[in-house]
């Protein structure tokens, strides 16, 4: 088995265990839903599920939104005498809105484009209502997309630029890009190329601003396809695999099949058939997986071409049959043309005329219904072809003429491809130019930040030693005044203590002076009392004087 094949399998596999992943929580709110008595949460339950079910489970996810909005409706019925700005009622409102924008997807993507816009028209008109213009940007962008299948190209243009200017109002920048890559599209179609790169580009910047990977992968599509037109094949190889990459890490099967669809329509290009061929089934396996209709008709209609190509003719047939019959069935005109002028070049190569003449005139009638010049003059080249080898030259020269006339407007816009390659190169230079200075812009903003960023903390650490050196001083001086606090407590300590042995000692002395004055006086007493008194003397003095 081939590598590519390998990978192949394994994101088949992988998509299988995601589905696998999410059936244990399918299953848990289907139950959830059966024992469910509020409405509002029923309601709640079969949004989820919803949202659960859009990729792996289209069919299970319509039922889910119709019940929803059957719900919706009955509880606006039941509460019809509240005000609107009830929450009961802007609940159920809102809720209405956005399921009827899902049932919109859905029948969109089946081909139901009228069905599509009398949804998107009524949730639209709910959205505006309750102000709520962050739901109405994309209410109006699903309108313009539905337009643009229809052929209705000035009111789609209308409804993305009133989209966007919603979404500006809102700071939906997501929304915003996704507006912008389709009116690139658009333009791109009408082969106004400057003005497709152009808006390619905004919608690329704005993605690349809010990270959004997803719409990423959609602008390196885009680009992709812009290259391969101007014959940049190698720029567009790089941006169809950048492309897929993202789109497989993200598992967005619809853009994964879109960028092998186109891939394989590159190699195709080149001559690389083999390879061709495995993107083309690839990209159908997925496309009818998802049941997307339309794509899956294109990837039908591809293949074909490539076997007409290489001279499987019988193959040939059988694809384009299996395309005709989808596209018949989902209403797809401009679709229906392409095949009845291909199953008519197929005819006119095995030179069965008859045929090959009834269906050229088939797509013819739907050319000139659709007004599609490049339809038309296929057509009647195709007519012409036939006409002219049966013998028929007053009707050859009639198709013949027409198909020259129809032919200028296809030329014309091949002149204005042709300028593309130079158009694309100066938009890609012009935004390498930008993003270099840009580049050097940010380094010179970095280095002065820097610069700057330096100074603020050389400052800083100034600022911090000063402060680390004043409050060493602090402590210092601190450290001296407690050293110098603690000295004087201890002399003031040592002076009490001397002053007490002062007073002590002159208590002593005091004490001491007393007794030894006590004594004298004691010791005076006893003298005196030994010592005759005067009278005593005289008296002893005259009787010594008698003898």
């Amino acid at each position: 088995m081939k590598l590519k094949q390998i990978i192949s399998v394994f994101i088949l596999l992988a998509f299988a265990k995601v589905i696998q992943g999410q059936r244990p929580k399918i299953d848990s709110l289907r139950i959830a839903l059966s024992q469910e008595k509020s409405d509002t949460s029923k309601v709640k339950l079969l949004m989820y599920l919803s949202d659960l079910t859009v990729q792996q489970m289209p069919d299970s996810c319509l039922s889910y939104n119709k019940r929803a909005l059957e719900i919706c409706e009955n509880g606006i019925k039941k509460h019809a005498m509240k005000s609107k700005t009830a929450y009961i009622n802007v609940f159920y409102y809102n809720q209405k809105a956005v399921a009827l924008d899902n049932v919109g997807y859905f029948y969109n993507l089946h081909g139901d484009f009228q069905s599509a816009v009398d949804a998107f028209n009524t949730s639209l008109q709910i959205n505006k209502e309750f102000r709520n213009y962050h739901d109405a940007a994309i209410g109006l962008n699903n309108l313009a997309f539905v337009f643009n299948n229809q052929g209705l190209i000035e009111k789609a243009i209308q409804y993305y630029q009133e989209s966007i200017r919603y979404c500006d109002s809102t700071k939906n920048l997501k929304l915003m890009a996704a507006c912008f890559a389709n009116l690139a599209n658009i333009y791109n179609n009408r082969a106004e190329h400057s003005k497709a790169t152009e808006l390619f580009m905004e919608a690329l910047s704005i993605r690349e601003k809010i990270n959004d990977k997803a719409g990423i992968a959609k602008s390196m599509m885009d680009l992709a396809i812009i290259c391969e037109e101007a014959g940049e094949l190698e720029k567009a190889k790089l941006y169809f695999n950048k492309s897929i990459k993202m789109n497989m890490e993200l598992g967005d099967k619809r853009e994964l099949s879109t960028a092998y669809n186109n891939l394989g329509f590159l190699y195709k290009s080149n001559k690389e058939y083999s390879l061709a061929l495995q993107y083309y089934f690839q990209s159908l396996a997925l496309r009818k997986e998802i049941k997307f209709h339309k794509g899956v008709a294109n990837s039908y209609n591809n293949i074909a071409k490539l076997y007409m190509g290489i001279e499987k003719n019988d193959s040939a047939l059988k694809y384009f049959h299996k395309s005709l019959d989808i596209r018949e069935n989902i209403g797809d005109k401009s679709g229906m043309a392409t095949c009845y002028n291909n199953i008519s070049e197929l005819f006119f190569k095995n030179k069965k005329h008859e045929k090959s003449i009834l269906f050229a005139k088939k797509g013819l009638s739907l050319g000139m219904e659709l007004g599609n010049p490049s339809h038309i003059s296929s057509s009647a080249l195709e007519l012409c072809n036939n006409y002219k080898v049966l013998g028929n030259y007053k009707e050859a020269l009639t198709n013949f003429e027409l198909y020259i006339h129809m032919r200028d407007s296809v030329i014309n816009e091949a002149f204005k491809k042709s300028a593309l390659k130079t158009q694309i190169k100066y938009e890609f230079e012009k935004k390498a130019a930008a993003d270099s200075v840009a580049h050097a812009k940010e380094n010179e903003v970095k280095n002065a930040q820097l610069e700057t960023q330096k100074a603020q903390l050389s400052i800083k650490k100034n600022q911090q030693y000063a402060l680390l050196m004043g409050l060493l001083l602090v402590l210092l001086f601190a450290g001296f005044m407690f050293n110098r606090f603690k000295i004087t407590q201890k002399q003031k300590k040592i002076i009490e203590k001397q002053k007490e042995m002062v007073e002590n000692q002159k208590n002593l002395v005091e004490e001491k002076q007393k007794e030894i004055l006590d004594s004298i006086y004691y010791a005076r007493r006893i003298q005196l009392a030994q010592i005759p008194s005067e009278k005593q003397v005289d008296v002893l003095l005259k009787k010594s004087m008698i003898l």
